[in-house]
């Protein structure tokens, strides 16, 4: 009888131990999930105004910099998104929002593309924001 009553207790423990890690919700996301995006904020829209100015400056935000241990720019020329077109590449630490290009690197009239990939703390990586823009000088 009693070593009935332990046993009962035991799977009752265990069970009251376990229930509630299958019971919280994480909602959809998942460690293994690719983190957020980061936001895109300059240039964000069709156009980007350089007259006057020595470089362009780009600009993100991150909905979760605590997670964050960089980020990896790539500027590109054109629509499209590969080695082949590729102007500038820089990987940045977290907490970093901004980067500038020199001015030279842009034509008049001529069509480039930018993205931003998060890297999350354990080296995980978000899918790329991007935004293909004109520019005016």
């Amino acid at each position: 009888m009693k070593k009935t009553l332990r046993l009962i207790f035991l799977m009752l423990s265990t069970l009251a131990f376990i229930l509630p890690l299958f019971a919280f919700d994480l909602g959809t996301k998942n460690f293994f999930d690719n983190p957020p995006a980061a936001n895109l904020v300059y240039p964000a829209k069709e156009e980007a105004l350089l007259a006057g100015k020595g470089s362009l400056e780009f600009q993100w935000s991150d909905d979760c910099p605590i997670e964050t241990e960089g980020y990896e720019f790539r500027l590109y020329n054109g629509y499209g998104m590969n080695d082949a077109v590729l102007i500038a590449k820089e990987n940045l630490p977290g907490g970093t929002t901004a980067l500038k290009i020199n001015a030279d690197k842009f034509e008049d009239g001529s069509t480039y593309t930018w993205s931003v990939k998060r890297i999350a703390n354990g080296g995980r990586k978000s899918d790329p924001a991007y935004n293909s823009f004109r520019v005016k000088k």
